[in-house]
């Protein structure tokens, strides 16, 4: 059955190998109100963007959007939706989709398909996956990977290349896109961060540690890519000078 849904973007200002990345322009519009703009294509009830950061809350709420400024350092995206859903009072069973701040080409049939997927299920926890494709590269520990059992419900997420999934060899690509009820948010939120969870800097391996069951939506494709580098920014600059020239 479809859901209500929010998408909420947590977007931490600082980055460690891309100066104030979300601020960054591209044809006279940064990287997180373009990831906003594109957000709103979605079937979400609303976005919000939640940030630690006035410079970015004051441009949301300049072109009009709905913004959260955070009050507290937060260890991950998750635990910044946290603060935002206890401080707003957000209803127990709303269902929240986090979308990452640098990926402003966001394929939004997938944003609207883990939401339905969530609701027809009644999912608390949920993300997505895709198959790995030929030549790509496994050993990459920035394409975090994913096994799951038969029920689709995950057993591992790791930076490093594990075992293949399926007795044919197929290995899955872990999307950082989460789905998941504000209820639970808050046993997230309360449970400690995991060994797991720092040594491969991966929060979802908290909720496993902490016997918080994770389902996995495969998706056939996804194009969109994270900005992490300034050969991700370059790259996206290209491709978005091809498109609006």
């Amino acid at each position: 059955m479809d859901k209500d849904f929010i998408v909420v973007i947590p977007a931490r200002l600082e980055s460690s190998r891309l100066e104030k990345k979300l601020l960054k322009e591209i044809n006279g519009k940064s990287i997180i109100e373009r990831t906003w703009n594109k957000c709103l294509e979605s079937q979400a009830k609303e976005v919000v963007v939640a940030t630690d950061s006035t410079e970015i809350y004051d441009l949301i709420i300049n072109l009009g959007g709905e913004c959260f400024l955070s009050k507290e350092i937060h260890e991950s995206g998750t635990d910044r939706i946290h603060e935002y859903v206890t401080s707003s009072l957000v209803a127990e069973d709303a269902l929240i989709i986090n979308v990452q701040a640098d990926e402003p080409l966001i394929d939004i049939d997938s944003i609207n398909g883990l939401a339905a997927f969530m609701g027809s299920n009644n999912y608390e926890y949920a993300t997505l996956c895709k198959k790995f494709g030929e030549g790509e590269d496994l050993d990459d520990p920035n394409k975090v990977k994913v096994v799951f059992d038969g029920k689709g419900k995950a057993l591992y997420f790791s930076r490093s290349k594990m075992l293949a999934n399926t007795k044919e060899g197929t290995s899955y690509h872990h999307i950082g896109v989460y789905g998941y009820t504000a209820r639970f948010l808050k046993e997230f939120a309360a449970a400690e961060q995991s060994q797991l969870e720092k040594s491969e800097k991966l929060e979802q391996l908290r909720a496993l540690e902490n016997d918080l069951p994770i389902h996995v939506l495969e998706v056939a494709e996804y194009d969109a890519w994270g900005i992490d580098t300034p050969e991700d920014l370059e790259k996206f600059r290209k491709h978005i000078e091809e498109i609006e020239s």
